[in-house]
This record gives structure tokens, C-alpha cells and sequence, in this order.
């Protein structure tokens, strides 16, 4: 308890390890909120984040499923060397169609451009 108040203080000043942390302690309770925190904290470069968030996105929790943009973010978690982040990308393009594909690469070159 003590923990969460700890990063809900520091999520509300925008730092990012706080709103990786609360967003992966609230998913259980609240996937939207999880979700929510968890996106801000890889729109800031937060490497788990973007792998938590590309998960999220890839089964739906919180959210409709999207496979493209959870390949963009599991990609974007790959290119920061995050374990487990390349192979759950693979698995997602094998069930692309090329123009998902398509898609998914030009979502990760948006939000590279965005750095």
C-alpha cells in the first residue's frame, strides 16, 4: 500500500518508472487504467513498458486487441533489448497479412519519430 501511494505521487509528476510500476500493481483491478499508465510510461521510452504494453495490446486486456500496434510496441521493446520482446513479436508478424505488416512498421516509425 505504501508503494502504491509512492508511485501514484510520482506517476502524477510524470515519472516514468512510477507509472510502470503502478500500471503493472492496477492491471489486475483495472486493466483500462493499467493500460493507460502503462502507454505513458513507454510513450516515454520506458523499455518494460513498451514490452507490457505491446502484450496488452496483443491480447486485449483493458483494450480491443490490436496486433499491429502491439507489433510496433514489442518491436520497439526489441530494438531496446528487452528478454522476450522479439520472440513475441515474431509469433504476432506470423499472423500478420502483409498489409498489417505494412502498418506495423510505419505505427513503429511514428512512434520512433515521436523520440
Amino acid at each position: 500500500a505504501e508503494a502504491v501511494r509512492w508511485w501514484t505521487l510520482g506517476a502524477e509528476k510524470g515519472h516514468a518508472d512510477s507509472r510502470f510500476r503502478l500500471g503493472m500493481a492496477t492491471i489486475a483491478a483495472d486493466a483500462a487504467r493499467g493500460y493507460e499508465l502503462l502507454l505513458a510510461a513507454a510513450k516515454q521510452n520506458h523499455p518494460t513498458a513498451m514490452l507490457e504494453t505491446g502484450r496488452m495490446l496483443r491480447d486485449g486486456r483493458g483494450l480491443a486487441a490490436d496486433p499491429v500496434d502491439a507489433h510496433a510496441w514489442l518491436s520497439l521493446a526489441a530494438e531496446r533489448n528487452v528478454a522476450g520482446a522479439a520472440a513475441e513479436r515474431d509469433a504476432i508478424e506470423r499472423r500478420l497479412d502483409a498489409g498489417q505488416l505494412t502498418g506495423a512498421r510505419a505505427r513503429m516509425a511514428e512512434l520512433l519519430s515521436r523520440r
